[in-house]
């Protein structure tokens, strides 16, 4: 039956291809009988014919998903097993709203819903390391998001995909980045210094583009080897963090219409839900600055072995990397997933941590307490590099490591579904998924899970400290930056940015919020990365003065 359902569309759709109009409009004025009226078909009765030929290949293609599909017994919204345009219109149209309409299908249907014609979501916290591990595929259908699909994050296959992660795991494992912790000390100075002269002249501070700047700086510097001195321009101008945000402006319709995207690449055009225009300017000029860096290292200018500096660039072109995989289009892809994944994720954490911090004072001295009991911290605490406080030493902090931990957990990082595909039946209790279904479930959720965080909208860093003090295992369901083998690359260089700002601000600066309320934080959209009800996250500060 699946087969003669899948026959029928693809004969609807091969007359719809090959029908020879000329031929049809000789065969109406042919004399076939002397009851039939010869009349010259025009354009009208083209767009008729053509339009009952689409509705009936809708209609099959219809019953075809809803009764004969392999997922027809998932449960789950009609609409949604249908068609795609459900999705596109959530998150495309509406602008990325439809994770929120997925949990509203699994209040009504339970924990296993169909949320598209082929894919299913589970939502079950205890069941997500279980889609994460084993050789699993990555969705092929997610790649239209990608925009580097030569980069290890936009690979399928379960094999290329661990060759690859292999070449950059050495650089950004917990040895490497302890080795350039002076360097992110120094771009930190840097930060804290322009901080205390907005103290001195009561400039408003945007947290999130300006600890983007810092971020900018530590990732560009690691993965070419200088940094884009984005810390060093006057009024805080960021061309990297500026096209990022466009860029994701057209997330979820290069996700669900890459058709579409391919337009766009020739007319830039304005469309709603996502940003103000959809357009690959932006991502274009991103792609210029990664070719001209991979060039100096693929032409020898620079050494990937012989260089002092460890950099991405260098360990993509170093003598163990297999040939295949030393290539212009493997350099700018894999060097512009990791600059731009390394700088918006990061500041907008550490932005919604001072956030909170500012608007819960106990919780301030308590970290406060924890840092200067625990660190020799000098006077001078703008001057952070000279401070010799190791990421080592910071780590060891309970409290601040639970203040990074529910900063981490309440600001959603990264918060898109991530779909993963099985060469075999995936089983969920009594249900049976079929093999190749892509099945995905949301970080978010498990991080909003109440069973697991109570009151999960509070910001409470002793939910942390009260289960580790009760032998709770909470960090089972930290999953932030994901779970397996295609869990976050950089999950230690964000921590030592982390545990360095937030330790180096919340010791030396005194601040308060500006025109930024608790709606201004509240994560109401997916747009790759969480974001408010309207526009991106936009936390603004005023530094007071200076801790004594």
């Amino acid at each position: 039956m699946l087969a003669t359902g899948e026959s029928l569309l693809m004969f609807v759709a091969q007359q719809g291809a090959f029908i020879n109009f000329d031929k049809l409009r000789r065969i109406h004025k042919m004399p076939s009988s002397p009851h039939i009226i010869n009349e010259p078909l025009n354009n009208g009765a083209i767009i008729l014919y053509v339009a009952y030929l689409v509705l009936g290949w809708l209609v099959i293609r219809s019953v075809y998903r809803l009764w004969f599909h392999p997922l027809h017994r998932i449960p789950g919204s009609k609409l949604a097993a249908v068609t795609s345009f459900y999705e596109f219109y959530f998150d495309a149209i509406k602008g990325g709203r439809y994770l929120w309409q997925i949990e509203k299908m699994h209040e009504k249907y339970g924990p296993v819903v169909r949320i598209n014609p082929r894919e299913v979501h589970i939502k079950d916290s205890d069941y997500f390391h279980t889609i994460a591990s084993g050789r699993r595929d990555k969705d092929t259908y997610n790649l239209n998001t990608i925009m580097t699909p030569n980069a290890a994050l936009g690979t399928v296959g379960h094999d290329s995909h661990k060759v690859r992660r292999h070449i950059i795991d050495r650089v950004f494992s917990k040895l490497s980045i302890a080795k350039i912790d002076s360097m992110i000390q120094e771009k930190l100075e840097i930060l804290m210094k322009r901080l205390n002269r907005a103290r001195i002249t009561g400039t408003v501070v945007d947290l999130n583009y300006t600890l983007a700047n810092l971020t900018t700086d530590v990732i560009s510097e690691y993965v070419y080897g200088e940094s884009l001195g984005s810390l060093h321009e006057e009024e805080y101008q960021n061309t990297v963090v500026d096209d990022i945000q466009l860029s994701l402006g057209s997330f979820h319709y290069s996700r669900l219409s890459p058709t579409l995207l391919k337009l766009v690449r020739l007319v830039p055009m304005s469309l709603p839900g996502g940003g103000e225009k959809l357009t690959l300017e932006p991502f274009s000029r991103m792609v210029q600055l990664g070719r001209e860096k991979s060039h100096e290292y693929l032409s020898g200018a620079i050494s990937g072995d012989g260089v002092k500096k460890v950099t991405v660039l260098g360990a993509l072109v170093a003598d163990t990397v297999p040939p295949q995989e030393k290539t212009m289009e493997r350099l700018v892809d894999e060097s512009l997933a990791v600059l731009t994944g390394g700088i918006l994720s990061t500041a907008d954490v550490l932005a919604v941590a001072l956030f909170h911090l500012g608007r819960n004072p106990s919780i301030l001295q308590t970290l406060r307490q924890e840092l200067f009991g625990s660190l020799s911290l000098s006077g001078d605490r703008i001057a952070w590099s000279q401070q010799s406080i190791s990421i080592t030493k910071l780590e060891k902090l309970p409290y601040l490591t639970a203040v990074i931990r529910e900063s981490l957990r309440i600001s959603h990082p990264v918060i898109v579904r991530s779909a993963r595909v099985a060469a075999h039946a995936t089983m969920y209790k009594d249900v049976v998924i079929p093999p190749g279904t892509p099945v995905s479930q949301s970080i978010y959720f498990v991080s909003m899970d109440p069973l697991i965080f109570p009151s999960p909208e509070i910001f409470n860093p002793d939910r942390w400290i009260e289960a580790a003090a009760n032998g709770v295992n909470l960090t089972k369901f930290f999953v932030i930056f994901g779970s397996g083998s295609r869990a976050c690359v950089g999950i230690h260089l964000a921590y030592a940015e982390l545990y360095h700002i937030i330790a180096a601000f919340s010791s030396t600066f005194n601040w308060k919020l500006h025109q930024t309320g608790p709606e201004d934080v509240r994560t109401a959209r997916d747009m790759l990365l969480a974001a408010p009800e309207s526009g991106f996250l936009s936390i603004k500060a005023i530094i007071t003065g200076t801790v004594e």
